[in-house]
């Protein structure tokens, strides 16, 4: 069995453990996970532009608003890719927010892996698969 397990370190910052349970009950801890502080939408390496027909191929919805918000990135990546946690507005009401995980390579357009719907502006930013 796997677990992702989120430990706070402070006010804002947590890191997310990722252990796997042995058949016989004994823990092995795989990796560690810790996020970047937010950076405005402003400074990502690639346009939104670029994943926004990805998101609206994947929720089913057309977004007249699709308006980077901020980012937060692992703070340790594989050399050359990086994974991107962008939280995206994408409608006037309360719950008009995504926060997307999107993969992008040096050599390649950046992709979609993932999304949350129902999101709120001070919605945090965190970890997810």
């Amino acid at each position: 069995m796997n677990f992702c397990i989120k430990v706070q370190v402070d006010c804002d910052d947590h890191l997310y453990l990722f252990v796997w349970e042995h058949r016989y009950g004994k823990l092995e801890l795989m990796y560690v996970v810790q996020l970047s502080e937010l950076h405005p939408a402003s400074e990502l390496p690639f346009s939104l532009d670029q994943i926004k027909q990805q998101v609206e191929d994947r929720t089913g919805k057309k977004y007249e608003i699709f308006r980077g918000i901020n980012y937060k990135t692992p703070l340790t990546e594989r050399e050359g890719a990086a994974t991107y946690f962008i939280k995206v507005q994408v409608g006037e009401g309360i719950e008009g927010y995504l926060i997307l995980r999107v993969g992008h390579g040096p050599n390649s357009k950046p992709t979609l892996n993932h999304l949350l719907k129902k999101k709120k502006l001070n919605s945090p930013i965190e970890y997810f698969e």
